[in-house]
């Protein structure tokens, strides 16, 4: 476990995912397991993440490039916006992980179709990531999980979170827990639909015992915030919980209630 996270590396196996490639060191297949957790990831963001230069970040996100582990989006609008290139899992990574690490195939299958996803995708799943590094500074002793990170978890609400976060004892039991996700559309309708599959999720009482975690929606605007605490509270009224049994955090552009 690392800054947060619990990314558990196996011994390197000789199998055929390694034949074609220099063998992969520990570092690097943390940087493949970063690459996985949140979908897409920059040299700078792997930077601040990881404490080292962005020479040294580049140089390793070139090699492993160069290896066929991942693959780059920086085309003329990246230079234009003056944007960072972005890198996602190629498929000979998939294989890999899956005989290195403790990912299984459900977890790894969302990322064969990470290369054609849009600009957008790519844009969110880096707010995903630069929210983790700030937040990760005000919760030093939580750990992270994004979407990617729960495929095998049976007891979160669908969709799976941006980032659900929480602390844990040694004995293993987890407490002050907060699943958040981040809104960057201005329409209300969006915002609306998720609080309608929290409140659902709740209803169905298939948390596996303990305080339901504290919902975390970050906003556009006032105004938008201003709707979700009105329709959040009548939600939560529709569910007959209180505000201790159905906590939520409205958020707007930032990291503090």
């Amino acid at each position: 476990m690392c800054g947060g996270e619990r990314l558990q590396i196996y011994q390197p196996m000789n199998n055929s995912t390694q034949s074609l490639h220099r063998p992969i060191n520990k570092k690097q297949t943390y940087i493949l397991q970063l690459t996985h957790k949140f979908r897409f990831i920059t040299g700078p963001l792997l930077s601040k993440h990881r404490g080292k230069s962005l020479s040294s970040t580049n140089a390793a996100l070139n090699l492993l490039c160069e290896q066929g582990y991942i693959g780059k989006h920086h085309d003329k609008s990246y230079k234009l916006l003056n944007k960072p290139a972005s890198y996602y899992l190629e498929n000979e990574a998939i294989p890999f992980l899956r005989a290195n690490t403790a990912l299984t195939d459900k977890a790894l299958h969302s990322s064969y179709k990470d290369k054609h996803l849009n600009s957008k995708f790519i844009d969110s799943s880096l707010l995903i990531y630069e929210t983790f590094l700030k937040l990760r500074e005000q919760y030093p002793e939580h750990l992270f999980f994004t979407a990617n990170d729960l495929r095998d978890e049976d007891h979160y609400p669908s969709p799976l979170p941006d980032l659900t976060f929480y602390k844990e004892d040694d004995d293993g039991t987890v407490h002050d827990e907060y699943m958040l996700d981040i809104f960057t559309d201005n329409l209300f309708f969006y915002i609306k639909k998720r609080i309608d599959q929290h409140t659902k999720h709740y209803d169905e009482e298939t948390w596996p015992g303990g305080q339901y975690p504290t919902i975390i929606l970050v906003v556009p605007d006032n105004r938008l915030k201003a709707k979700a605490e009105k329709y959040f509270d009548q939600a939560r009224d529709g569910v007959f919980a209180d505000e201790a049994d159905l906590p939520f955090i409205l958020i707007v552009n930032g990291f503090k209630p």
